[in-house]
């Protein structure tokens, strides 16, 4: 993109310096001779006076002319047309009247969802005889607030607000002041709470995503591990570091947005989707026989089989949730077939066929505060997507539509559409709205996932997932203060290793001489649900890469989102009703048949 200008910039110099030569030519070929014009010369009047000044006027006005075109193509092209390209921005860079202009004036504040000063996401704070830009949050809130700077761009809030936060407050502000402030921007995200799930993911490679319910605001959103946004402002070397290392190895990088624009396997939580699936097409009484030895796909030899490789007999719907039993699933996805399948993921918002752009433009919903471009920018996530073809063919099997039932196989999911899976099952009429990071930003409807009824019914099974099933050690603690809903999922993903001192991809020689990069599984915890069961107010995703089952690692933190959510009053519930005792001890006996699977 940046060839084509520098290009014509290179031909108006060469035509201005052409110019400029011309004339010194003219000018000294048609000077007067010191001894006059001989007497015997032949009369030519194309040699002298006025027709030979003309004919090379006219010449200097053609290729002035060309040359004034060429400029005005090239500005108009910098003005309307470069603006927001990343060929701009690192251009724009090196105008010092660019950096001058863009720190005359100070942006505005970016609040949580309460609005007050003492919980800003971004403000100004005086560092000696200096206003800078501070994030306080840190780490805790990296990924939403972002950074802004000249040199190095923006992100987050930062960018996706741009115009908001650089656009003066009132005009009297503007008239007053020759450093005009911007205007505040108000959040959904509530601080306490995006602190304490980073906390809770420190340490370990992960993301948490909490949805309010049923707008839909997104009320924490944390990646980890994550970094300090004043680092491109105070630490060049630092951050040139942070973005090589992120070149090299995105799985490990902190800079990499695993909440937002990281794809994974759902694992056992995509069992939800299936749930509605087979409910809303009349299957919810359906049973299948689970047997130790693994359920068989038609035309397959590799058996399905659940982790614990034990079998659960001839079961239902709920009962298979309950366990997480993958053959149940597997012949459950295919009785629905690719097509019902795909008509559920659709509702909520999942593509099924080829990824139309590399960014869904049309998730969130915001108010006309923000620029479109801009916000997509910063928060556009990829489009989350299931490889649901309409026919079978050579490597589209029904052994690939039974897996891919139960969680594994091709799935490309994120953070965010998880919890908006589990946000659109814990509506109590089976709608689901378009998340929102900007407070007070009207509702839009991302459509009417499944009925009432339906949504009902399967949060009865995620209830009993978390009282009896997968998830029901971890939410032991919340047991006795409030009823909840979830789902544990483990997905098994291939990743590339690294080589932990140099960020290099480890690299091995095969039989023939050949090098090839190294991969490995990781085994990543995941959960999803929603609380309170009986007035749903949250619904959250969470992930753990590479931590095992989701009944392990991601369920308790989980427990802590709730915990958190009942102590800053952002869910409200009344203790569960007391269950008859199924042990000689008096407590509730745990049925669990399987560890975890997937």
């Amino acid at each position: 993109m940046v060839i084509v200008p520098l290009t014509l910039s290179l031909i108006v110099c060469a035509a201005l310096l052409m110019i400029g030569a011309l004339l010194l030519v003219t000018a000294w070929r048609g000077r007067p001779p010191q001894s006059g014009i001989p007497e015997d010369a032949p009369v030519d009047p194309s040699r002298y006076g006025p027709a030979l000044t003309n004919r090379w006027l006219r010449g200097i006005r053609t290729v002035f002319l060309v040359a004034c075109a060429i400029a005005i193509g090239f500005h108009g092209f910098w003005v309307f047309g470069a603006p927001g390209s990343d060929e701009f921005d690192r251009i724009a860079v090196r105008d010092q009247r660019n950096r001058r202009l863009s720190e005359a004036s100070l942006r505005g504040w970016v609040f949580d969802r309460t609005g007050r000063p003492e919980r800003a996401l971004a403000r100004y704070r005086l560092d000696g005889r200096k206003i800078v830009r501070d994030y306080p949050m840190r780490e805790a809130a990296a990924q939403l607030t972002g950074y802004s700077d000249f040199v190095y761009g923006s992100a987050g809030f930062e960018r996706g607000y741009a115009e908001l936060l650089a656009r003066p407050s009132s005009a009297v502000n503007t008239l007053s002041s020759p450093a005009p402030v911007g205007s505040d921007l108000t959040t959904t995200i509530d601080a306490d709470l995006q602190r304490e799930a980073y906390e809770l993911l420190k340490g370990r490679r992960g993301a948490v995503v909490v949805l309010s319910v049923p707008n839909s605001e997104v009320l924490a959103m944390a990646s980890s591990p994550s970094f300090d946004p004043e680092i491109p402002l105070r630490d060049e070397a630092a951050w040139r570091t942070l973005k090589e290392n992120a070149v090299k190895a995105p799985e490990l990088s902190a800079l990499t947005d695993r909440a937002l624009k990281t794809y994974y396997l759902p694992g056992s939580t995509f069992k939800v989707l299936v749930a509605v699936a087979a409910l809303e097409s009349g299957f919810g009484g359906e049973r299948f026989t689970c047997s130790s030895s693994g359920f068989i796909a038609p035309s397959s030899r590799r058996p399905i089989e659940d982790d614990s490789g034990g079998g659960h007999g001839n079961i239902g719907l709920d009962e298979a949730l309950k366990h997480s039993c993958n053959q149940y699933f597997a012949q459950m996805g295919l009785k629905l077939g690719a097509g019902r399948l795909a008509q559920v993921a659709h509702r909520f918002g999942v593509e099924t066929g080829a990824l139309g752009s590399l960014r869904d433009d049309d998730l969130w919903r915001h108010s006309p505060a923000a620029n479109p471009t801009d916000f997509v920018s910063a928060f556009g996530p990829p489009p989350s997507r299931v490889f649901l073809p309409a026919t079978f063919h050579d490597t589209y099997t029904p052994y690939s539509l039974a897996i891919e039932s139960f969680g594994q196989g091709p799935n490309q999911m994120t953070m965010l559409q998880l919890a908006l899976l589990a946000a659109g099952v814990a509506s109590p009429d089976g709608r689901l709205n378009k998340p929102s990071l900007e407070a007070g930003v009207e509702l839009q409807t991302l459509g009417q996932v499944c009925s009432p009824e339906t949504a009902a019914r399967v949060r009865s099974m995620m209830k009993s997932v978390v009282d009896g099933g997968t998830a029901a050690s971890a939410f032991g603690a919340l047991r006795g203060r409030i009823a909840t809903g979830g789902k544990t999922g483990t997905a098994q993903r291939i990743v590339t290793v690294y080589d932990p001192k140099t960020l290099e991809p480890v690299t091995r020689r095969n039989r023939d001489g050949e090098t090839y990069v190294v991969r490995d599984t990781n085994v990543d915890a995941l959960f999803i649900g929603f609380a309170p069961f009986e007035n749903p107010q949250i619904a959250y995703a969470v992930i753990v890469e590479d931590a095992g089952h989701g009944s392990k690692a991601a369920a308790p933190i989980a427990v802590g989102l709730v915990r958190k959510s009942l102590e800053l009053r952002l869910i409200t519930a009344k203790p569960p009703e007391s269950r008859e005792s199924d042990s000689p001890t008096g407590k509730p006996r745990e049925r669990r048949r399987d560890d975890d699977n997937r």
